[in-house]
């Protein structure tokens, strides 16, 4: 019998579904990267400042003033570099008008203000996760073919999706964070100890690796960075991906309080850090914080977190105080007295971030004496002369 004229030979078959299956692998591409780029851009609205306190402690004289920022932060201040800046402007516009932040100020704002940077710029989706855990999961399926994005060189220990994320994003989130606390010394004409964020650093030293980093930084008024200061005792979810600094750096830097030491969240907790700080002869301690979980600070204290336990504490308080118990037992307000001062504050970050949760009230110690905010104040600015 004679073939068909439609029947095509078996090469011919191969051909056509080479060719098909090679189009379906260029459009899954195209489809791809256009979802690893669509939804970056998330329009800028007026900024919810959440502001339910300020507060001023005045004093007989006043030496020099304190503000203490304690924001309230959403995701979406995290989207973008102007999300970011008029949300931290906001505060600052706010506590000027009612004359809480008069040149010559030092303005102090909470540990890893800066950490969550590492959303700017990202899709829409990541804002708006339900949970921190998914938001870098998308961060991770519309990254991880980018240029400088690798899950290689992971340190041993460490997790490899937030270090591989803080990792890449490090440069971005630094600029932003520098560029933004920078200005606000300018423009207020005050000293700002810019709480904390997340950094890859390469110290040129033998006992610190290169890894990511709990950092500080003190602007002048000028906006020029006179300080850095690294966390040396993270907690444990931090050392899932941040490394502890090894070496006794000086934490300290000259403002209108005197030489200011700034103790990063846990490391407030640890005697040693008071008794260097003694021999730098400080004048004022100043503390940023992060407390995760709402209300967290009522539940029962599980001790030390991230380090083994100085020998002052009290094995019986582990489960019978409460975290805020504990961090008046333990921390600044108990432990300000070994560095040879009187004076210092702790301020804490507040929000709702992903599904972290926050905790905490910020507070000054003037003269020995406990300054606190309202409890119940989601952001509040306090000042207080010194």
């Amino acid at each position: 019998m004679e073939p068909s004229k439609n029947t095509k030979p078996p090469e011919a078959k191969g051909f056509y579904g080479l060719i098909i299956v090679i189009s379906a692998l260029v459009l899954m591409g195209w489809a791809y990267c256009s979802w690893c780029d669509s939804g970056r851009h998330v329009p800028l609205a007026a900024p919810e400042l959440n502001l339910d306190e300020l507060k001023h402690f005045a004093a007989g004289s006043c030496g020099s003033r304190v503000v203490l920022i304690q924001p309230w932060m959403k995701s979406i201040d995290y989207s973008s570099e102007a999300h970011f800046r008029e949300k931290i402007f906001g505060y600052i516009k706010a506590g000027t008008r009612q004359g809480l932040i008069p040149a010559g100020s030092v303005i102090v704002f909470p540990e890893h203000i800066g950490t969550w940077l590492v959303a700017a710029g990202e899709k829409k989706s990541v804002i708006e996760a339900p949970t921190i855990s998914k938001a870098m999961m998308i961060m991770l399926l519309s990254n991880c073919l980018k240029d400088s994005f690798s899950l290689t060189g992971i340190p041993k220990g460490k997790s490899p999706i937030p270090t591989a994320l803080f990792r890449y994003k490090s440069g971005e989130m630094k600029r932003i964070y520098r560029k933004v606390f920078s200005e606000v010394a300018r423009m207020a004409k005050s000293y700002v100890i810019a709480g904390s964020m997340v950094e890859y650093l390469d110290p040129k030293d033998s006992l610190n690796a290169p890894g990511l980093y709990n950092v500080s930084y003190i602007f002048n008024t000028e906006g020029e960075q006179v300080a850095r200061v690294l966390k040396a005792y993270p907690t444990q979810d931090e050392l899932d991906f941040v490394n502890a600094c090894q070496t006794p750096l000086r934490r300290s830097a000259v403002t209108p309080l005197g030489q200011t030491q700034v103790f990063i969240c846990a490391d407030s907790w640890q005697p040693e850090a008071y008794r260097q700080a003694k021999t730098d002869s400080v004048d004022f301690i100043a503390v940023p914080s992060f407390i995760t979980g709402d209300g967290h600070l009522q539940e029962s204290w599980q001790g030390y977190d991230g380090a083994l336990p100085p020998h002052d504490v009290a094995a019986t308080d582990i489960g019978s105080i409460t975290e805020e118990e504990a961090w008046n037992r333990y921390a600044l307000p108990a432990r300000i007295h070994l560095a040879g001062t009187a004076n210092g504050c702790n301020v804490f970050l507040r929000g709702e971030l992903w599904n972290l949760g926050s905790d905490g009230h910020s507070y000054f110690i003037r003269k020995g004496q406990l300054l606190k905010g309202l409890p119940e104040a989601r952001a509040c600015i306090l000042s207080a002369c010194f």
